[in-house]
């Protein structure tokens, strides 16, 4: 129950980021300590589960905890850049 709960509360903290406006430069870095602290749980927690060959439903669980923070982390990035733009245009110019 413990690596549940673990992965839960860092899929929260990892929402949070949406609370912290964009113009503070601790959103991203919220965003990408939720990703790395998932990372390194997953790691203490794969070594003390048994092998298996077959993908179990905690290792599910985790590859979408890790997605959702990688996504939150993405989307932070394209919400922080639309921010500062200072163009007209949405592309990138050369």
């Amino acid at each position: 129950r413990g690596y549940i709960l673990l992965q839960v509360v860092l899929n929260i903290i990892g929402f949070l980021c949406f609370s912290v406006p964009p113009q503070c430069g601790e959103r991203l870095g919220l965003g990408i300590t939720a990703l790395l602290a998932a990372v390194a749980s997953d790691f203490v927690i794969a070594a003390k589960l048994p092998a298996a060959r077959e993908m179990t439903w905690f290792a599910q669980f985790s590859a979408f905890s890790l997605a959702y923070a990688a996504a939150v982390l993405v989307e932070s990035c394209i919400v922080i850049g639309l921010y500062y733009k200072t163009s007209e245009s949405l592309l990138p110019s050369c």
